[in-house]
């Protein structure tokens, strides 16, 4: 750390003891409005659009991108939008309803192949 940074470090505390021995309050002192989090609606929409632009997008990626850390960028990508990397695609952690369905009926369709040919299928064992 450089001499001057510790200066401001140390005149801080100094002028809070100073403060407190005098009987006043420490409080904080103002900062500037800012959400505590970058997990704010607006920023999570943003990495939904990227990924969904390009699903074989990286976290790295994305964080240069909007400018968060690499943490912050997977949190949102693996809680907020809740995907998960898949042979190097986002991809949604849970079936939708229409995915569920087209798995059912392509098990059953094949189910049927199945049984219609089973005399075949026995030549192949």
């Amino acid at each position: 750390m450089d001499s001057f940074l510790r200066l401001q470090k140390a005149a801080v505390v100094y002028n809070c003891i100073k403060r407190f021995k005098e009987g006043g309050e420490l409080e904080d002192d103002p900062q500037a409005e800012r959400p505590f989090s970058s997990k704010t609606q607006g920023n999570i929409q943003l990495v939904s659009n990227l990924v969904e632009q390009d699903r074989r997008i990286t976290v790295y990626e994305v964080a240069n991108e909007v400018g968060f850390s690499h943490g912050t960028a997977f949190a949102i990508l693996t809680q907020n939008i809740v995907l998960s990397k898949l042979s190097a695609r986002w991809v949604p952690k849970a079936l939708r309803e229409g995915h569920l369905n087209q798995r059912a009926d392509l098990s059953l369709s094949m189910l049927n192949k199945i049984e219609a040919n089973e005399d075949d299928l026995a030549l192949y064992h």
